[in-house]
């Protein structure tokens, strides 16, 4: 698989994983959230949407949950660029008494070259909501799946506007929202 990237995460912890992705090679991005015609979509370019693998893969390893606000939220911490919170969560596995189900995570990342319904991991089981957030709720397999799919359109060779579509009855609990994670351009050319 020469040329494309591997994410070998040996410590799942904030710090852990920002060293071993050298945090500082994810800057500048861009991540923001659409909702249209009852569908979510979260919009990035690469580097935003490593940011946000990085958050799915927190929530999968301690099954805590993550708020990601906006910059033009009350939050003084912020991920987002423009849009509505997003809430990652796996409630069925919550507490802070919880050991971490996760010490390492590895995965060789594919370019998305074609529009694509995704397939998750066997045994996934996810529901989206939406109020004065967007709730993403899914189990260790459900979370993983959607790090890999992000990690996926993060690919230097994943086309700008592609797409993976998560719909209810297919991918999400029939009750669910339906919801997209898009490839956009970078601040920097070339990237």
């Amino acid at each position: 698989m020469s040329g494309l990237t591997t994410y070998d995460l040996r410590s799942i912890t904030y710090g852990g994983i920002w060293k071993s992705l050298k945090r500082a090679m994810y800057y500048p991005y861009r991540l923001r959230t659409e909702f249209r015609d009852r569908r979510f979509t979260i919009v990035g370019d690469a580097n935003g949407l490593r940011q946000l693998a990085v958050q799915f893969v927190l929530v999968a390893a301690h099954g805590q949950d993550v708020h990601l606000d906006s910059k033009d939220s009350d939050s003084g911490a912020w991920i987002l660029e423009s849009g509505t919170r997003i809430v990652i969560q796996d409630s069925k596995y919550s507490g802070l008494d919880r050991p971490p189900r996760l010490k390492r995570f590895r995965y060789d990342a594919k370019p998305i070259l074609d529009p694509r319904m995704p397939t998750l991991r066997p045994n996934a089981e996810c529901w989206s909501d939406s109020n004065d957030s967007f709730c993403i709720d899914g189990n260790l397999e459900a979370l993983l799946s959607f790090t890999e799919h992000l990690f996926d359109l993060a690919e230097q060779r994943t086309l700008e506007g592609a797409e993976i579509r998560y719909e209810p009855g297919r991918q999400l609990l029939p009750d669910s929202i339906q919801f997209a994670f898009r490839r956009q351009s970078s601040y920097a050319r070339g990237r």
